[in-house]
């Protein structure tokens, strides 16, 4: 980086515009000797009964990667995203998703499932909207 103590590692594999992220067996392959005490990691949807989906299959082995490498993990998604399934499913154990960040707009019934699966669920309030 361009600040002293500041490195930058780059994964390789497939870079995906839209996400700023990247993709692809180089990029699951980067991971294979990273040694993480915590990854935030973002889903595109979650499902207690279904775990965590992705649009894209490319996505899958990076993010499993991720997990393997990491001894927290905390999964970021909005509650928009909760009971929700996508096109390919991580396959993946609950007892590797430490920790569930979402917003207010989560259910106290979706907060007990995720619970009941051994998940700690960190609830951030919604901003105030202002009024125009």
């Amino acid at each position: 980086g361009g600040e002293p103590g500041i490195n930058i590692l780059l994964t390789g594999g497939t870079f995906k515009f839209p996400t700023l992220s990247t993709s692809g067996e180089k990029a699951a392959s980067f991971f294979e000797n990273v040694l993480a005490g915590k990854l935030f990691l973002a889903t595109a949807c979650i499902s207690p009964r279904l775990g965590l989906s992705f649009p894209s299959e490319t996505d899958i082995k990076v993010k499993l990667a991720m997990i393997k490498s990491a001894s927290t993990v905390y999964v970021v998604a909005d509650s928009s995203k909760i009971d929700k399934v996508s096109m390919f499913a991580l396959p993946c154990d609950w007892s590797n998703i430490h920790y569930l960040i979402t917003d207010s707009g989560i259910s106290t019934a979706q907060v007990k499932a995720f619970e009941a699966l051994g998940v700690k669920v960190l609830v951030a309030p919604l901003p105030l909207k202002r009024a125009m």
